[in-house]
């Protein structure tokens, strides 16, 4: 005896025949259509338990308590944990400019504090300075362009000719190291950071400087350093060019008279016998220089804070700048979470 789940198909009820396959058709539609929406259902739980997660480790590295014990962690078990930092602070991607290889990205590792100006406002005595307080890696990219200015001086390659300046910065392997606690510029393997305060370097490099194509090749290392975050970086062009994402840009000026009085006592302490005159001369064509040209002029970025240094001992100015960072830094959560702790980039203070 047939069950009352068999049905008998006769060619007398071919259409219920093709009635079952419809319905067999249709309950496998329907356990897939149930698979996926299990499926979706799981997926949808494992996203929002990864974001809440991630929210929750945003909130324990804001505290000092959660900095603490990862810090701690760091230091007993020997557990790098800029992997995790980088997954709960990363950000969009933003690249304003780029140049061959490396972008300026908003980093994601510690604040970048980017200070310009023009000779003699007192940029490296400053960013020293900040880069010591906030414990930072301290880089001053002005040495880069003197370090490729000391080659060709020795070289005798004459600066109007701007192909040959060109290819033999392409064929020159400048590096920012530390050694002590220092920053060092090697150039093509030689520790020359010694001669690079030299005057007669200081009289040249505005003309390197200027050509794009030096500017170009030279922009890499900058950027590579930058990117690396937990840096102060001072220059001409940090907050405009290499770094315009930097977290804090300060543009630092001087009265002329004054910076021409710090420049004489610089070179005279470092023995050079220059004259006053020979100072003047060098600043009035570095600032027409460096203001007047295409690529890169001097220039605050829109969103930098302009100090001005005239007649305040360093430790007044480094105040103000520390001040300007702490505010700045207050109102960005990701640089702000993270004004300690040594940069991973070459040289720290």
């Amino acid at each position: 005896m047939d069950s009352e789940y068999d049905i008998k198909v006769t060619e007398g009820n071919i259409d219920n025949k093709e009635y079952i396959m419809d319905l067999v058709s249709d309950k496998k539609k329907e356990d897939i259509d149930g698979l996926l929406s299990n499926l979706e259902r799981v997926f949808s739980i494992a996203f929002y338990l990864f974001l809440s997660l991630t929210i929750l480790g945003q909130v324990i590295l804001s505290t000092p308590g959660g900095r603490f014990v990862f810090s701690r962690i760091e230091r007993l078990e020997g557990v790098r944990l800029d992997n995790i930092k980088r997954l709960v602070w990363e950000e969009e991607e933003s690249a304003m400019y780029v140049s061959n290889s490396f972008r300026a990205d908003k980093n994601s590792i510690g604040p970048t504090i980017a200070i310009d100006g023009p000779a003699g406002a007192g940029k490296s005595t400053i960013a020293k300075a900040v880069a010591k307080a906030f414990g930072l890696a301290y880089v001053s990219t002005g040495l880069i362009y003197r370090a490729l200015t000391l080659k060709m001086l020795r070289l005798e390659v004459d600066v109007s000719e701007i192909q040959s300046v060109v290819a033999l910065t392409q064929t020159t392997k400048i590096e920012v190291i530390q050694d002590k606690g220092e920053c060092r510029i090697l150039l093509d393997g030689e520790d020359v950071t010694e001669d690079l305060t030299n005057p007669d370097i200081g009289a040249h490099v505005s003309k390197v400087a200027e050509i794009s194509g030096v500017r170009a090749a030279l922009l890499d290392i900058q950027r590579d350093i930058g990117n690396k975050g937990s840096v102060v970086m001072e220059g001409r062009d940090i907050g405009t060019v290499v770094m315009p994402n930097a977290d804090v840009k300060i543009f630092l000026v001087a009265d002329f008279n004054e910076r021409v009085r710090r420049r004489v006592i610089q070179a005279r302490e470092q023995g050079y016998k220059v004259m006053e005159e020979t100072i003047i001369s060098e600043i009035m064509h570095r600032d027409k220089v460096d203001s007047g040209r295409t690529v890169a002029p001097l220039r605050p970025a829109p969103d930098s804070v302009t100090i001005d240094t005239t007649g305040k001992a360093p430790d007044e100015t480094v105040n103000e700048v520390a001040s300007v960072i702490r505010l700045m830094l207050s109102r960005d959560r990701n640089a702000g979470n993270l004004p300690k702790g040594k940069g991973r980039s070459p040289c720290s203070t």
